[in-house]
């Protein structure tokens, strides 16, 4: 049994989502120290490793309840953190981050709630995907081409607005599916109750 559960919780997408969490730190440290480009190096690197997790638990049908739970989290984690650290070089950043924090604890809040009634869970959906791409690109490209970047603070600004959209149109797409996965509840459940 506990050969089991350790075969479950040490596997390489996990053990990958694991290690994304710990070179979260290794990035705000970085960037305290002002090294922006090794920051940016090492974000790059939990980028890949968030890539290749999904890849190898796909592949190698290395799903688990686990690595659901963690992957995300992770993501999450890393986007908060790296997000706070950038309003240092532009305040802009607080708009993404204000609306990715909306996001994120309307998804909680009604994933929970969803998920408590059914049992079920949602995968992340393409226009998820997308706006978690560019918000990492646009994270590392502030690290790596911070220089540049500051001296053409009209490609910055448009970059910033740009993942405000993405994750904003992210945010409606998610409230519309999961207040309609909430009104179906009721429904299902009157017509459990006509059959009984």
């Amino acid at each position: 049994m506990k050969a089991k559960i350790r075969e479950e919780i040490l596997t390489i997408p996990n053990i990958l989502s694991m290690l994304r969490i710990l070179m979260i730190a290794s990035v705000v440290v970085l960037f305290v120290m002002e090294y922006y480009l090794a920051a940016g190096i090492v974000l790059i690197c939990s980028g890949i490793t968030d890539i290749l997790d999904g890849f190898i638990a796909r592949k190698f049908n290395m799903v688990s309840a686990l690595g659901k739970a963690l992957d995300p989290f992770a993501d999450k984690l890393t986007q908060f953190a790296i997000l706070i650290c950038l309003t240092f070089f532009n305040k802009l950043i607080l708009i993404p981050f204000v609306i990715l924090v909306l996001r994120d604890g309307f998804m909680l809040l009604t994933g929970l709630s969803i998920f408590k009634k059914t049992h079920n869970t949602f995968s992340a959906r393409w226009y998820g995907k997308v706006a978690t791409v560019f918000t990492y690109a646009l994270m590392c490209a502030m690290l790596v081409f911070k220089t540049q970047l500051e001296e053409l603070p009209a490609l910055l600004v448009s970059l910033i607005i740009v993942d405000a959209a993405l994750i904003a149109f992210s945010f409606i797409m998610y409230a519309i599916r999961n207040t309609r996965e909430l009104h179906k509840i009721p429904e299902e459940e009157e017509k459990k109750e006509q059959k009984e």
